[in-house]
Parts: C-alpha cells; structure tokens; sequence
C-alpha cells in the first residue's frame, strides 16, 4: 500500500459456515466491481471459554480463505481487528465467562444520584489476561501476512469509562489519595476540565491504552515493522499519541477518522462531515511522519435505508477533495447472502465512477484550497473527559451560512493567508498570537467572536467594542445602500457593536420599527481596515441564528458585500443557484483552477451560475469514466452559467482555465 494511490480497502465479513460464498463474493467484486484490497473482518470480541478457541478458528478460517484465493496475487489481504474491547455490545450477559475485568461505565445524569454499570460486556483493556488475549490474537493476525491492518474504533475508553479496581487503584496511586468510585466520580461531575484531578483523571484513563497500544505494535514488528496498521478512531482525547503508538519506529501512520454518516440520509449531514474530517484530520498536524487518511464511507449494514448509493459517491469524492488517500469501504453483504443483491447499486456506483476518483486523487494532490476558511485547531487532550464528544460538535460560520449560500469552503491553521470567518467558539480556541495574525489579515467574525476578542483587547484591531446593553432590542436589518431589510429579532447571543473609529463603516443597522418608521438602534454589519492594514467585518448576529432568520435572501447579500470587502474586490466561484450547496474551490498545479459543487437542495437546479469577473477561456467537466470534456457555458455580468442539471447529492467538478 502507498498513499500515493487510492485504496478502497473493501470489508468482509468472515463467518466459519460458508466459506464458498465469501470466496465467491470476493471473485466477484474483483472481477465486475474492481475492488483489489478487502479487510477481513475478525471480530475478537472474547467468546467461548476459553475464547482463544474462536479467536483462533476464525484465524484459521482467514488463512484457508487465502489459499482458496492464491491463483489471485494481486488480491490485497488485510484485517479488520474488530470488537477487542467490546465493540456494539451492551448485553449484561457476557459471552464469555472469563473472569476479566469489564469496565465500570458512569452512568449518571445532572441531578441524579451517582450510579455505575459494570455488567457489560466491554473488556477493560488494564486487565493483563484480557491484554494476553489480544496479544495471542495480533500474533496469529500477522501469521496470515497482512498487507494491512485496521484497529476498530472500539479500543480505549468512552463517555463515562472506566471506574473499575484497576484504574481506581492506579489513579489513586498517581493522585496519592484513597478515593471511592463515588467520591471520584463526584469530583469528575462537578469540577472543571483543567482541574488538577479531573486532568489526571483524563491523563490515567489515557496512559494505560497508550501503553497496550504500544505492545500491539511491538507484535506487528516483530513479523513486519513496516504493516500499516490504521487507527480508526474520532479523533479525541490522545488521539496523536494513540497513533504514535500504534504507527510504531518504521511504519507510516494511518488514520480513519469516525465521519461515516450510517442512517443519516440527510444530505445537510455533508457540512457536518466536511468540518468534521478537517477537524479530525488537523489532531494529527503535528506527527513528525506523514500521515495516510482513508475515510469512513463504508455503508453498514448495505441497505438503502442506510445510506444511498447517491451520497456513497458523494462521501468518496469530499474525502479526495480532503486530501484523503482512500476509504474504508463496505460493500459486502454477507450476513444474509440471500439478500446480497442489495449492494449491487454502491457496485455499480463505485465501479462507474473508478475513473473519476483516479482523476480527481490525481490533480488535487497538489492543488491549493481557495476560498473562505474556518479555523482548525488542536482539540486538548484534557477536555473535560464528559465533555470529548463535543470536541467536534459546535456551528461554524461553514455550516452555518457560508455552504448553504454557496460560498467556496476551506479550513485552515490561520498561518496560510486568505479570508478567515470566526465564531465565538472558534475565538475561544484560538491563541492572542493567531488572533492578531488573523486581525492583519482578512476576518469575517460573528456577535460572540466579537465579544470574546474585545474581552481580550482587540476591540481597536475589530474597529468596534461590544456593549453590554439590557435594553438592547431591534427587530431587522436594515441596509442603507441597497434599501433591504432583513428580519432579525433580537435575541440570546446578539451583540451591541459600538464603533471605536471614525473609519469603522457601518454596512448595515439593527433597526426598530416604530409607527411605521424605521429607527436605527445600533450596527449590524461592520467594515474596518485597521493599522495593520488587516479588513475586519464583524456582524451583531451569531453565525448559529435560527435558519429562519439565518437562510434569508438580504442576509446572503450583506455576507457576501463583507466577503467582497474582506477579499478586496469580488470574492469569485460562489455558487448563485440559490438553494443549499456544498462548494469548494481550489488552484491546480498547472494554473487552471477547480470547483466542485455538491447538490444539497432538493429542487435540481437546470444550471450553475458561477460568480466570475476573468474571463473563461475553457471549462471542462470531470466526467465519470476521469476524462475531462468540454463543458457548454455563457459569461455575462460577472456571472459564468455552466449548462449542467445539478441533482441532491451529486458532485459537478469542473476545471476552469482562466485569462
């Protein structure tokens, strides 16, 4: 494998009854679908007594599968190490009766008594015979020969894990105290996340998994050290450290971010996605080796009602366009094999679209992202250890406005220029040295960006300050140059700006209507050119607003006025179709420039108006088979109309050659 190709790594499922139709299948997806790479899936969690036995036949089982396919050498073989911890299993009956550790899950709520849950079935990892088991299970993995390996998403510890004896002692010991689980868990429910305890907490939950992860490795390099071994996780917590880990001394580390949309056939769900990944993928910046990235487009459980074959594709391409090298992918229905003819749509999906995601891997391995950023940024190790599962979970100005009225997306560390939109979240994460950097720049902030960053004293950089103001109440906006009002109540979240410059220009007002007429009660658009000669626009409104007062014609206009102002001219290849769009925009290494449009409105749109001031000197459509064909266009206006009937959920990539 190489992160210099695209790897479909294809799961199958293994079963010990029928090992004539998982060898048909997979002859049958090489042959008619393409499919080369498939990730057999092992799931390791503990069964039988003693459960080496099942562990070992389903070893065994890989191993004659492999012979029955050995006429085929150009068949990758990986394994998917699925389930070790205890992976969808929440029976209170253990299928084993080993007398291993489970992990004690805090399950209490606000308000509520502390309470644990210790019958389950999850495998505490810091039990050494449970270790031995995994351990026994890697070494007969590697036996096999890999061509790589992926480690589920279920090692290491949720929400709420693990007060067991072990991590109790070995917090205590770290902590030099005598705590109780009650007492412990009293203090990690109502302390906040940098306190000294609840950081050692986190710190104790982490370390133990770091170190099991490590004598994994140390088995993978005893047979291979060079086995890509992917760390399918979300992200969070010691996510950098898991992968150094599990990457070992000689290996390239691999990642499988969590970002799969099972049962969301929402196509909205692709703005949560798209932040997700670049989130994601931004905790491992700062690994001293490349990092390889497949994404998690797989379809479990390969029905419709899951997941289309529509939005398959469309989740395979936004992960090249996201610099991913491949994805982890599920096309097999082996569970019922009566029913297997439900994948055949992703088969033919895939297999027809083989050439376009060559083509696209091909020209955007060196292209530059263009288009407004949101803020990436490094997601603490000691969050609070209940919090984690909202490291990833917060609106952007991406998700919130600048995707649904088309505008090009992008995510950046704040080091790489270009316009910049900040909410109040983002502000709160960012360092006073990227802030000032971002101030000399161009930054679009919302209300409660605004107020973090005059609370830090940048209210002169921003050319306004945010009053504190209880009678504050306006009920639209209302813009002076084009005589437009938008409806805006006022509500939790809004800001009063107060400009601090004679040079601050107000774009537009907060406004009350009173008999009939308009009063203007204080700014709600801002446009400042500061010392540094960096361009700040600053809105009252927080970039979360209600979709009804947020996804209004007047407000699109007035953003992209402060994006055109931000840019210093015209902030060209939005999309004007006017319904939802998923858009990203980026130069080519040959100088031609890319945009890809994702269909997220349920009309079809018969066209695509493209905002463009230079003049087109050819435009070509990316075609499914990866050739690239002359696409019809007309340029009037400062408007570039592509003649292409875009669908709800489907990608139009198109490259622009430009004077």
């Amino acid at each position: 494998m190489t992160d210099q190709q695209l790897n479909f790594l294809n799961v199958v499922p293994v079963f010990l009854n029928d090992p004539d139709f998982t060898v048909s299948e997979i002859r049958r997806q090489y042959r008619d679908v393409g499919l080369r790479q498939f990730a057999m899936c092992l799931s390791l969690h503990p069964q039988g007594d003693p459960p080496v036995k099942h562990a070992d036949a389903l070893i065994a089982h890989c191993r004659e599968l492999k012979k029955k396919l050995a006429d085929l050498p150009e068949l990758q073989f990986g394994i998917l190490i699925q389930s070790t911890m205890g992976h969808g299993w929440a029976a209170a009956t253990p299928l084993t009766r080993e007398p291993w550790s489970r992990v004690v899950q805090l399950v209490s709520k606000a308000g509520e008594p502390v309470r644990f849950y210790e019958k389950n079935s999850r495998m505490c990892y810091m039990d050494p015979a449970f270790q031995e088991y995994v351990l026994h299970a890697v070494d007969g993995i590697m036996k096999l020969e890999p061509a790589f390996l992926l480690l589920d998403d279920d090692f290491g510890l949720r929400l709420g894990e693990c007060f067991c004896d072990r991590h109790m002692a070995d917090f205590n010991e770290h902590n030099h105290s005598h705590y109780t689980r009650e007492e412990l868990a009293k203090i990690v429910l109502e302390r906040p996340g940098d306190d000294p305890e609840v950081r050692l907490f986190s710190e104790r939950r982490g370390a133990p998994a770091i170190d099991f992860l490590r004598r994994i490795r140390q088995v993978i390099d005893s047979y291979d050290p060079k086995t890509w071994c992917f760390l399918c996780t979300c992200g969070r917590g010691f996510a950098a450290r898991y992968l150094e880990a599990l990457a070992g001394p000689e290996s390239q580390p691999c990642v499988r971010p969590g970002n799969a949309v099972y049962g969301d056939c929402q196509p909205l769900c692709f703005y949560t996605d798209d932040r997700r990944t670049n989130l994601i993928k931004y905790q491992y910046s700062s690994s001293p080796k490349p990092v390889a990235f497949i994404d998690e487009a797989d379809t479990f459980p390969q029905s419709y009602y899951s997941e289309s074959a529509t939005m398959f594709h469309a989740h395979l391409t936004l992960a090249i366009l996201n610099g991913f090298c491949g994805a982890k992918v599920w096309m097999s229905e082996f569970n019922a094999p009566e029913d297997r003819g439900w994948q055949s749509r992703y088969e033919t999906i895939f297999r027809e679209h083989r050439g376009f995601y060559d083509e696209l891997f091909r020209v955007t391995r060196s292209m530059t992202p263009l288009g407004v950023a949101s803020p990436v940024f490094a997601v603490p190790e000691m969050d609070h250890p209940f919090l984690c599962a909202s490291s990833f979970n917060f609106p952007t100005w991406s998700d919130m406005f600048l995707g649904p009225f088309g505008v090009p997306l992008r995510w950046g560390d704040g080091t790489d220029g270009g316009v910049y939109a900040l909410t109040g979240h983002d502000a709160s994460r960012l360092s006073d040295a990227t802030i000032r950097k971002l101030l000399a720049g161009a930054v679009l902030l919302d209300g409660k960006a605004a107020a973090e960053l005059d609370r830090r004293g940048f209210a002169a950089d921003m050319g306004v300050k945010t009053a504190d103001d209880p009678a504050f109440f306006f009920q639209t906006e209302f813009t002076p140059s084009t005589g437009r009002t938008g409806p805006l109540m006022w509500e939790t979240g809004m800001v009063k700006l107060e400009p601090v410059s004679p040079e601050t220009q107000v774009y537009s007002q907060c406004a009350q209507r009173a008999g009939g007429r308009l009063q203007m009660v204080a700014p709600c658009m801002t446009f400042f050119t500061n010392a540094s000669g960096g361009r700040v626009a600053v809105t009252a409104y927080p970039a979360d607003l209600p979709y009804y007062k947020r996804l209004r014609n007047p407000r699109r206009e007035n953003l992209l006025a402060a994006l055109d102002f931000l840019a210093g001219g015209t902030l060209e290849m939005t999309v004007e179709i006017l319904n939802q769009n998923l858009v990203h925009h980026a130069r080519l290494a040959d100088g031609s420039e890319l945009l890809a449009v994702l269909g997220l409105g349920i009309d079809t749109a018969p066209a695509i108006p493209v905002r463009c001031t230079r003049k087109v000197t050819a435009l070509d459509e990316l075609t499914a088979s990866g050739e690239w064909r002359s696409a019809e266009f007309a340029q009037a206006d400062g408007t570039v109309t592509i003649r292409h009937e875009l669908r709800i959920s489907e990608w139009a990539v198109f490259r622009f050659r430009l004077a």
